[in-house]
């Protein structure tokens, strides 16, 4: 109770003149239905005040966390804003934290910036279970999401040109992407609208394609084929059934695909080596472009799973 007692008594509620509150970079870039926030302002006020720090040597109270609410009553040309002045700023950590946590309890946040905030706050020190925790989500949700940061500008371009803003249609996009490059962009670029559907059936269609080249069978099963790796030879001689979804691999081998921070840079694709280990177990070895890196687990985040 009094930690409660002692976080009330550090914020304090006034009604501020909106021209000394500013901005500053938000976590998120883009703001929907201003105009709809706005109507519904003015005809029921302002329902929840807007968070800022105390005033700068400007005078200048930085928003914190309500930036939609100050735009819609900006719009509005409303003189003055009600607003909580928190007496502690705010580390960065925190600030993103609390930003991307309003935003997603809306729900109507752009994928690719809740991806980039996700990164911001991997770059501020927050493991990536520690963010999952924060937001109430699963650290699958949150390895998924950032992602989304391997991501090509071209492939950004087609989605908005579609008008494309599920965070599961994008993410299957980008994994398509990763997995048959240009000829996937080139196929989805000819669709006037983008579903999931449509794009596990581009892939399906390359997969049969790339399949004919390389002289396999359409719906060519297992048993006609001797397994290549001894463990697959062994279950498959003894008869064990996959579920519905999964088969052994004919040629090559499983490895987990990942994105990882090398040096700080931005997130690449690589795959974790599967015959080499850390001997620190916070460590990890991924394979970019054919050398070994090792890496922290801290800075990988899984994608998936791919044949090599």
């Amino acid at each position: 109770m009094r930690k409660r007692i002692e976080s009330v008594s550090k914020e304090e509620l006034r009604n501020l003149e909106i021209d000394s509150v500013v901005t500053r970079e938000q976590v998120r870039k883009q703001f929907k239905k201003i105009e709809e926030l706005a109507n519904s302002i003015k005809e029921i006020g302002l329902q929840q005040p807007i968070i800022v720090e105390p005033a700068n040597k400007e005078g200048k109270f930085i928003i914190v966390q309500g930036e939609r609410r100050y735009r819609a009553c900006k719009q509005l040309g409303l003189k003055h804003i009600p607003a909580i002045i928190r007496k502690a700023p705010e580390d960065e950590k925190q600030r993103v934290l609390a930003q991307l946590t309003e935003n997603l309890q809306r729900d109507d946040m752009d994928p690719f910036e809740v991806s980039a905030a996700m990164h911001l706050l991997k770059d501020n020190g927050v493991a990536s279970v520690d963010i999952a925790k924060r937001l109430g989500k699963s650290k699958t949700y949150v390895s998924r999401m950032m992602s989304l940061s391997l991501v090509s500008d071209n492939l950004k371009n087609i989605a908005k040109a579609k008008g494309v803003d599920s965070a599961d249609v994008l993410i299957a996009m980008g994994e398509s992407e990763r997995k048959y490059g240009q000829e996937f962009l080139t196929k989805l670029e000819k669709l006037e609208q983008v579903t999931r559907a449509d794009v596990r059936e581009i892939a399906q269609a390359i997969e049969t394609k790339q399949n004919k080249e390389t002289g396999k069978k359409p719906g060519e099963k297992k048993s006609s084929h001797e397994p290549t790796t001894k463990e697959s030879k062994e279950k498959a001689q003894k008869g064990e059934k996959l579920p519905v979804g999964a088969t052994y691999v004919e040629k090559g081998q499983v490895v987990v695909s990942v994105s990882v921070v090398l040096n700080g840079q931005s997130p690449v694709g690589g795959y974790i080596h599967p015959h080499a280990i850390c001997k620190d177990k916070n460590n990890v070895c991924v394979v970019v472009n054919g050398k070994v890196h090792v890496v922290s687990v801290e800075d990988v985040v899984m994608l998936g799973t791919t044949v090599i």
